[in-house]
């Protein structure tokens, strides 16, 4: 980030003199640019302003996103996106063309193959079975030393850095994902989509804390999604209640879908 400060006194033309400077995090999170002292003085030195001590301010560095490449990406049914329901059922989407079963609507009658087949034949839709992504965070341990951008990164690194790409994948292809974050912090945000969301999951992840969350249990661990939703487990399995939670959430009937972020 940038800041600009203008000191009080103007030079012999009048106008404000600007000072521009430049801060760069090396690591996602909430960091403070520190305190500032500015002071003015004259070409021989004979006056003087300042020095003025500036407030400090802080700025949230988004963690910065890595590149998706997997083929295996979990595909949630949802009335919006780029997947639908596999199924027939009630809803508006078309599905098939099938002969006409004892229920169907009249008005769903395809006169056209009706006419050609001699045989009542009748549109089928898709089910309407919505469905998100949630994206589980495993922020309860923090193993290695982390050299920010152009360093090494532990494992709580490359978690966010992995669960950054993954919303950035999923809201850009219409999916609903939604954030939940096991640590000190415990960060919770319900699913949705498009640009402000994607944003809002960025600025969570920026405030992960590494630490020990106050109830963390398997049993107590009530996530709220529906039954079709699919759960991403960013965790480097180093804390027992976490594997259980996940046992727990496979169990429920919930596709869970574990990804090892434990460094080398």
């Amino acid at each position: 980030g940038s800041r600009s400060v203008t000191p009080g006194p103007r030079n012999d033309s009048g106008a404000s003199t600007s000072l521009e400077f430049v801060v760069s995090p090396r690591r996602w999170g909430e960091r403070s640019t520190g305190s500032v002292a500015i002071a003015a003085t004259s070409p021989w030195g004979g006056y003087r302003w300042g020095p003025q001590r500036l407030p400090e301010a802080s700025i949230v560095a988004l963690p910065e996103a890595l590149a998706f490449r997997s083929v295996e990406a979990p595909h949630p049914v949802g009335l919006i996106g780029q997947n639908r329901s596999r199924r027939g059922g009630h809803g508006s989407e078309f599905f098939a063309i099938r002969p006409f079963q004892p229920g169907d609507s009249l008005r769903r009658v395809n006169w056209r193959t009706t006419l050609r087949t001699g045989e009542v034949h009748s549109v089928g839709t898709a089910a309407q079975e919505d469905s998100s992504v949630l994206i589980l965070v495993d922020a309860v341990t923090d193993v290695g030393a982390s050299g920010g951008l152009d360093g090494a990164a532990s494992t709580l690194d490359i978690t966010v850095r992995a669960a950054s790409a993954l919303a950035a994948h999923h809201t850009r292809v219409g999916d609903r994902v939604g954030l939940r974050v096991l640590g000190r912090t415990g960060q919770v945000l319900g699913p949705g989509t498009g640009i402000r969301h994607q944003r809002r999951l960025q600025e969570l992840l920026a405030q992960v804390q590494p630490g020990w969350p106050e109830l963390l249990s398997a049993r107590r661990l009530r996530l709220r999604i529906g039954a079709n939703s699919v759960v991403v487990v960013l965790s480097p399995l180093l804390t027992p209640d976490i594997t259980t939670a996940m046992v727990t959430l496979s169990r429920r009937g919930l596709d869970v879908v574990c990804i090892d972020t434990l460094v080398p």
